[in-house]
């Protein structure tokens, strides 16, 4: 199978186009910011491509499919949680238990997005969308330790 082992070669290619492009446009963005806060914001989007692309080969890298050794999977998982905002030991531990209850209902939690109801957030008193009149739209909101959706 073409895609079923990891290849070193094509694993660094994406880290180099990924990650010198990302690099770049920080720098660009910081010097953009003594010209025009729009040159800063169009270069915001751009590099946000890139973040999620650092996110997405952080994410191989959690599930060891990235290279074949664990400790490259490991340190380049942790460089680019770095450059995530992501925790990556913290995330690998989750985001494992996810996988292993994700048909379990009673066990879900844990690395899910939370998809709840209008009528469950107003509830909430939250004062970003108390002013809205929602109907049937569904609000898509991360878990956090703020909130706690399960009784």
């Amino acid at each position: 199978m073409k895609y079923n082992q990891p290849d070193l070669r094509k694993s660094i290619w994406q880290i180099i186009n990924t990650l010198l492009p990302y690099l770049a446009l920080w720098y660009l963005m910081i010097q953009s910011l003594q010209v025009s806060y729009w040159i800063t914001l169009l270069l915001a989007v751009i590099a946000s491509g890139f973040l999620i692309r650092l996110f997405i080969i952080f994410h191989d890298c959690g599930h060891g499919s990235f290279f074949k050794s664990k400790r490259a999977n490991n340190i380049v998982g942790m460089t680019f949680g770095i450059l995530s905002f992501t925790p990556y030991n913290k995330w690998h531990n989750q985001h494992f238990e996810h996988h292993a209850t994700t048909v379990n209902l009673d066990k879900h939690g844990l690395g899910d997005v939370w998809t709840i109801s209008v009528i469950l957030v107003l509830s909430f008193n939250l004062k970003c969308v108390n002013h809205v009149n929602f109907k049937q739209i569904y609000v898509t909101i991360p878990r956090t330790n703020s909130f706690n959706f399960t009784s």
